[in-house]
Formats: structure tokens, sequence, C-alpha cells
């Protein structure tokens, strides 16, 4: 068998044509390359799961629409063999100090980085940079442009490249790939409820039991929780405020809800954390 040999025909399905873009609201997972002890790798080439160092976690980058752009292509090495340049272009939508602080750290490191196709499958995840990893080649904020934004580069070092194209990420399936992202993220989880109802008129204090609310760390990572009617997309108190959370343990949050703060209704809990957001799987019922 030589180097060149083809494994597959592509046949045209029109009934399931490729869809471009990026999806997950163009969500940005990096992970810093050092910290992965493991690739898990199956037969066909694609990723299954990474291992990483205790006490290590992944980090997201938020985007909207098409501020994050993956790509890839072709290199032909001095040497003749093909090889791989992976890149991925998005905005930073922040720069407040902590995360100036963030951009900075991200400069001195090299990382492995995952991103959503817009269609939602098993091909949907792909991972960049696992062989030598991605550096910041480009760090760029003009106040007047791109509505104030960072516009960053991140990409395979020079000379230095990817040996084969960015590998599928697939844990089992998509909500699987979806489950292990979020368990790198170290993202919290809401198991169950010290209340099963919640009488909205009189308020309260529920406390809201799960894991990883310290992200990973030894501090809360929590900085916002708010309540979104299934109903209508409501988001209470507002997009702006939350709750106000008296204590956060690893496990839990206890959070005090105003009084006639929220309308009888079915609710998720959305929680924010410095590690990233996730919504909860069951429903607060208002009364």
């Amino acid at each position: 068998m030589s180097c060149g040999d083809l494994l597959i025909s592509s046949v045209l399905d029109c009934s399931n044509i490729i869809q471009g873009g990026v999806g997950d609201d163009s969500r940005l997972i990096l992970i810093l390359k050092k910290d992965i002890t493991a690739t898990t790798v199956d037969t066909t080439g694609r990723v299954t799961a990474f291992t990483l160092a205790a006490g290590k976690t992944a980090y997201s980058i938020d985007g909207i629409k098409q501020s994050l752009k993956p790509r890839y292509e072709m290199v032909v090495s001095p040497s003749g063999q093909s090889v791989y340049r992976h890149q991925v272009d998005f905005f930073y939508f922040d720069y407040a100090q902590n995360h100036k602080n963030n951009i900075q750290a991200m400069g001195n490191g090299r990382y492995v980085a995952l991103f959503s196709n817009a269609k939602a499958d098993s091909n949907a995840f792909e991972v960049l940079g696992t062989d030598v990893g991605l550096e910041m080649t480009a760090a760029l904020r003009a106040p007047q442009e791109n509505g104030g934004a960072f516009s960053i580069t991140l990409a395979s070092p020079e000379n230095e490249f990817e040996t084969k194209l960015p590998a599928t990420f697939l844990a089992t399936d998509y909500a699987g790939s979806l489950t292990a992202i979020a368990g790198y993220l170290k993202l919290p989880t809401i198991t169950s409820f010290s209340v099963s109802t919640f009488v909205g008129a009189s308020g309260g204090a529920p406390v809201f039991t799960g894991t990883n609310y310290f992200g990973g760390g030894t501090n809360s990572a929590v900085t916002s929780i708010q309540a979104i009617n299934k109903s209508t997309g409501a988001i209470f108190p507002s997009a702006t405020t939350s709750f106000a959370i008296s204590s956060v343990t690893d496990t839990g949050a206890t959070v005090t809800i105003g009084a006639a703060a929220l309308a009888a209704g079915i609710y998720t809990l959305r929680l924010k954390t410095t590690k990233g957001s996730v919504d909860s799987v069951l429903n607060l019922i208002v009364t």
C-alpha cells in the first residue's frame, strides 16, 4: 500500500447535502495541550476522548453568528511531505482587565481546539491541533472596529504542522460529545432541587444540588443563576441580573428568590460560571 492509496469513494447524497458554517453559537473550546495526558482514537481516526491532568480543565469562548472561523489547508513541507496547517480566527468579546490577562496567557501556550459544525450530528465536532497544538499568531483590538472586540488568531506554529486534517470528535453520539465537553469544562449540573414546586409569590431560598459548582477549582465558579420560562423564553429576574446566591459549595448552591419574582409556569435554570454556562435538565415548577 502506498501513502496515496485512496480508501473510499465519495458519492453525493442529494437527500443529505453537506452543510457549512459553525454551530453551538460559535463556541470555541480550548484545552492547554500540555494538560492533556492521553488522547483516545478509534480505528477510523476519530478522537473519542481526552484525559486531562488532575485539576486541569478546558475553557470556552462564546461567539455569535460568524465570529468563529476555523479553517485548515494542506501545506507541502520542504521534504515534499503533505502536511496541514490548522487555524481558527475568532472574536473575543471582552476587554476587562481579567480578560486581558486571559488573552496574555493565551499568547504563551499551545492549545487543542474544538468547535462544532452547524449540523448537530455525529460529524459535528472537530478537533484542531492534536499533534503540535495551536499558538496565538495575532491579537488585535481597535476600539472603533468590530464593536471593540479583540480579533484573535490561533494557528499551527511556523514550520510545525499537523500530520493530518482535523479529526472528528465523537464520544458516543452528538449528545454524548456535548456531555464529554461539559466534563472537560467542569460545567455545573443540577441533579435535584430542595423543593419540587415553588410558590413564586412567597419567595424563598431553594438549594440547587449538583456537581462542579467550583468548576474544578477550590472556590465558587458560579457567577449568576437565572430562570428561563419554557413557554415564553423570558429570563428572570432579567437577562442582566440574577437571583441572590447566599452560599455555594462544590456540590450545590443556595439561591434566594425574592417574593413575586416568578410567575406561575415551568422553568429551566441557567447557571453561568467562569467556565461557561449551562441550562438545567430538571425543571423548576412555580405555582
